[in-house]
């Protein structure tokens, strides 16, 4: 992405950290034709579009599964934009699978991003086995959803595993069935 030079020192001045901001600037006077300018511009965007498959197959990983986007060919785009050679038609067959893929993925994550649907956490209480006396006692409700939440919070930054996190849970609850 090329950035205006407005953008630019804007992010500068509310950064504190230079070498955190995530933006490279290339000097490029020295280029001399538009066409350079365009072939780098687009392998910018080869590459974002690598990194984002890289993330798409981590989240894959992460989760367990065995599905993975291929992003190889976007290395192919790389070569091709530089050495002025288009596309074949078994490479812009993968090309537009790729793109497919990501579009489906993508389409995947807004849909899941759209609706957000937390669990309350009284329903996970009662689930864990607190009574519902007790979840109709506001303040006793309070106090018990805080200490559930940070026992969460840690399980979630994976500082416990899933069943230390449950007998944990377990145990806030059995303190509060009396």
């Amino acid at each position: 992405m090329v950035l205006t030079e407005e953008f630019a020192v804007k992010k500068i001045r509310e950064s504190r950290e230079f070498e955190n901001l995530g933006i490279m600037f290339l000097n490029v006077e020295h280029i001399n034709f538009n066409d350079d300018l365009l072939k780098m511009e687009w392998g910018i965007n080869l590459m974002n579009n690598i990194t984002k498959a890289k993330w798409a197959n981590d989240f894959f990983k992460q989760m367990g599964c065995s599905n993975e986007i291929d992003c190889s060919i976007l290395y192919d785009g790389i070569k091709a934009v530089f050495n002025d050679e288009p596309f074949k038609d078994q490479q812009l067959k993968k090309y537009y699978e790729f793109i497919m893929c990501m579009e489906q993925f993508n389409f995947a994550v807004r849909k899941l991003h759209s609706i957000e649907t937390p669990l309350p956490t009284n329903m996970e209480l009662f689930l864990l086995g607190l009574p519902a006396y007790v979840l109709g006692d506001k303040v006793e409700l309070d106090k018990i959803s805080t200490y559930y939440h940070n026992i969460y919070v840690d399980y979630v930054e994976k500082q416990i595993e899933l069943k230390d996190f449950i007998e944990s849970a377990k145990e806030l609850v059995f303190v509060y069935k009396k």
